[in-house]
């Protein structure tokens, strides 16, 4: 008779095949058996609740994410269910979901050293990364994306460095250095290319597109995204290239947006509140009423 790991591995192996060709059929195909599988231990349901969070967190589902990972049984001691958890509070972005963010990214930190994880390691410092960015901290940035770089350098796979180098690249237009930011950029869209990684395709054109303020980079990140798919992604660099639009439309010549684009901006900002992004919702709406 399987083991309870054993199991749960069969299970995320015919969950990830079926993602590749129908993501939604694969979360619910996940949802439906953590519902009907109550004699799985702790450990592995915890470790399905941390895959089924991180497809929703893909699909654009903040709160629900938050809603099966807090109810994982074994979460205290499950370093991926705290980074999936500190993941979907980062991306709803309101002060309160970044600290508390930030304190479950430490707590996933912790549990990598103690289990000599590393790509739990680096996703934890990633995250506490995207937590420092938000909050403006691009030192603290900076050292976080740095260390996460550091430990993807004794991995076999090239797709763990594409996170640490777009998040880099970003840290370092606040900081000291922002010319390097660019270059980062670029580094981690090879990476990404070079290994099919959509998601961390998008990742790079984000963050190279911020640095050279190029809204076709901003375009190309949003599809890429989602064809990962990752949906909050995709509103976030739907959001910068429509920012930044705004910005050049604005120093080239004073006009009133068209039908169209306002239409846009609020299909975006619709977009972003059923999504659970709070702090980009917010940010739209301060550029709309203003």
């Amino acid at each position: 008779m399987a083991t309870d790991d054993a199991r749960a591995a069969l299970l995320l192996r015919e969950v990830a095949e079926i993602w590749n060709a129908d993501p939604v059929a694969a979360e619910a195909r996940l949802a439906a058996e953590i519902a009907g599988s109550p004699a799985l231990g702790p450990a592995a349901r915890s470790r399905l609740h941390a895959r089924l969070g991180q497809l929703r967190i893909f699909l654009g589902r903040i709160d629900d994410a938050l809603d099966v990972l807090y109810e994982a049984p074994a979460r205290a001691e499950d370093g991926y269910v705290e980074l999936q958890i500190a993941s979907a509070l980062v991306w709803r972005g309101d002060a309160d979901a970044l600290a508390e963010g930030e304190r479950r990214a430490a707590r996933a930190s912790d549990l990598a050293r103690r289990h000599r994880d590393g790509p739990l390691q680096i996703g934890a410092l990633c995250v506490r990364g995207e937590v420092a960015l938000a909050l403006g901290r691009s030192r603290d940035a900076v050292e976080a994306f740095g260390e996460a770089l550091g430990v993807s350098e004794f991995s076999t796979s090239e797709a763990v460095s594409v996170h640490p180098l777009a998040g880099l690249a970003l840290a370092h237009l606040g900081w000291r250095a922002p010319a390097k930011a660019a270059p980062l950029a670029v580094r981690a869209l090879r990476r990404a290319e070079r290994v099919g990684d959509p998601g961390g395709r998008a990742r790079a054109l984000l963050a190279l597109g911020t640095a050279e303020g190029d809204v076709a980079r901003l375009d190309a990140a949003a599809e890429a995204a989602d064809a990962a798919p990752h949906r909050p992604l995709a509103l976030r660099a739907r959001l910068h290239a429509l920012l930044l639009a705004s910005d050049l439309a604005a120093d080239s010549a004073s006009r009133t947006p068209t039908g169209a684009e306002v239409a846009r901006s609020h299909a975006l900002l619709q977009a972003l509140r059923d999504a659970g992004l709070h702090a980009d919702t917010a940010r739209l709406e301060r550029r709309l009423d203003g």
